[in-house]
């Protein structure tokens, strides 16, 4: 749900792309931040674009970094 005291910096934009698109995901430390390098495009070409998230806390962004490596295991 959106914030209802959304600041300058806070972004409403959304993205989305399927799991094997995920080229890499890392954590980044331990206040809940990760990152993930997604393809743009694999049909053209296989550039990568960086995304960088940040989870409630490092537990959290933890499970959603196992979750990812679940479905990479397969």
């Amino acid at each position: 749900m959106p914030s209802t005291t959304r600041t300058f910096f806070d972004s409403t934009k959304t993205t989305t792309f399927h799991v094997s698109l995920i080229a890499s995901c890392k954590l980044t430390g331990r206040a809940g931040g990760f990152k993930m390098n997604v393809y743009r495009d694999p049909k053209m070409d296989f550039t990568q674009k960086r995304y960088e998230f940040e989870a409630d806390n490092g537990k959290q962004a933890g499970k959603l970094f196992s979750l990812y490596e679940e479905t990479t295991d397969e």
